[in-house]
């Protein structure tokens, strides 16, 4: 049962309370072979669905009569194999289609309103949902190579690609005097990238991993209420594919894991100091991500064609083994994060891609006093600070 109550903070009619009643059905079926040479893993997943309302015959023509939605049937295949090339290396191969139903504040949205159209079509932005809307498709490729290049180190290079389409938006449609804006499935996108990945595996006082991926996130769009908030028709909708809010070309990490077995550690009398321990240290660097400027002209330049700085930040968990009774024993620890407190953007004044200084205009009633210093802080604009967060654990 979905029940929910859209925009309850807004006025009627925009304020909607509904109960449906949606169905979802899924099965999946997989075989494993093995060869002395080869592993294959086949598999294949069903998914139905029925929203269980009606709709228009087209939801870009508005019309008295309703048709009842009737059930989709999807089929996702997927296969994935890992080939021995040397008694060190492998190659490996996934492919898969997946898909995702649509949120249903999406389908059911002002759905109730349909009863009196005139009333609903005469209210500033309606906004309909369309209970015909099908599921998003993602077709997903990946190609790996890894290989032991010393005893417990590992090399890996993984190439990746996803292909986004049928994804859920809103587009605005004009017909005569009526406008409204309805979801369909009209955006898609893509994703294409590569892995490395050197790890050190097992060991006694010391595992751990770099891993560096290259990738780019195009679409064209980041926010499928887009052509809602933008009045979006079909003549200006995009229909080219741009960097992706969520697109970061650049992601590093390195992992270190130390574990002190009892009798190793710092000689201390008749007592190792760090005996029964295990610290884990992580170092990440990530791109910025990719935000619309506000140009000279206070107009907004190409989408997504600047970036924000870049993030560096470093996190550590320490723990701390006390034997008790029998096999239980007590952990001491705690979590540190962003150790070096520094400030990282998440957001930043599109006129000037600082976190800080909004610039143009509103910079100005600063200078002459309009406005106080303090006016356009907006602490939020940062990642969270250093923090400590100590535990206590019983292990039985």
């Amino acid at each position: 049962v979905f029940n929910e109550i859209q925009l309850p903070w807004l006025s009627t009619p925009y304020t909607e309370k509904y109960q449906r009643r949606p169905q979802e059905f899924s099965g999946y079926i997989q075989d494993k072979i093995e060869y002395p040479w080869m592993v294959i893993n086949a598999g294949l997943r069903f998914d139905a669905s029925n929203s269980h309302d009606s709709m228009w015959a087209d939801p870009r023509v508005p019309d008295t009569t309703l048709y009842p939605t009737t059930w989709e049937f999807l089929w996702s295949p997927r296969l994935g194999f890992s080939h021995v090339i040397t008694e060190k290396s492998t190659f490996t191969f996934g492919y898969g289609i997946y898909y995702q139903n649509p949120r249903y504040r999406d389908v059911y949205n002002n759905i109730d309103k349909r009863a009196d159209m005139d009333e609903f079509f005469n209210t500033p932005m309606p906004l309909v949902g369309n209970p015909s809307v099908s599921a998003q498709k993602v077709t997903s490729y990946e190609f790996g190579f890894n290989t032991e290049v010393m005893n417990d180190y590992v090399l890996g290079v993984v190439g990746w690609s996803k292909d986004y389409s049928n994804m859920n938006s809103t587009e605005q449609v004009r017909v005569g005097s009526v406008r409204y804006t309805t979801f369909v499935n009209y955006d898609y996108g893509s994703a294409r990238g590569v892995d490395l990945i050197f790890e050190k595996r097992r060991g006694r006082f010391f595992t751990g991993n770099l891993q560096y991926t290259y990738s780019v996130a195009m679409g064209n769009r980041s926010d499928p209420w887009a052509g809602y908030r933008n009045s979006e028709d079909p003549l200006t909708m995009p229909k080219m594919e741009v960097l992706q809010e969520y697109d970061r070309t650049h992601d590093f990490s390195a992992q270190m894991t130390i574990r002190m077995p009892k009798g190793y550690g710092i000689p201390l009398g008749g007592y190792y100091l760090f005996q029964n321990t295990m610290t884990n240290i992580t170092l990440i660097a990530i791109s910025g991500a990719p935000y619309t400027p506000i140009l000279l002209n206070d107009k907004a330049g190409p989408i997504n064609s600047e970036r924000m700085p870049p993030i560096f930040t470093a996190n550590m968990a320490f723990r701390k083994y006390i034997n008790v009774l029998g096999n239980s024993r007590m952990v001491l620890g705690f979590v540190c994060t962003n150790i070096l407190n520094r400030k990282n953007p998440v957001y930043v004044f599109p006129r000037t891609g600082d976190p800080d200084n909004p610039g143009g205009i509103d910079q100005r009633y600063i200078q002459e006093g309009l406005r106080s210093s303090t006016f356009y802080d907006r602490p939020w604009h940062y990642d969270d600070a250093r923090s400590f967060d100590f535990f206590v654990e019983v292990e039985f």
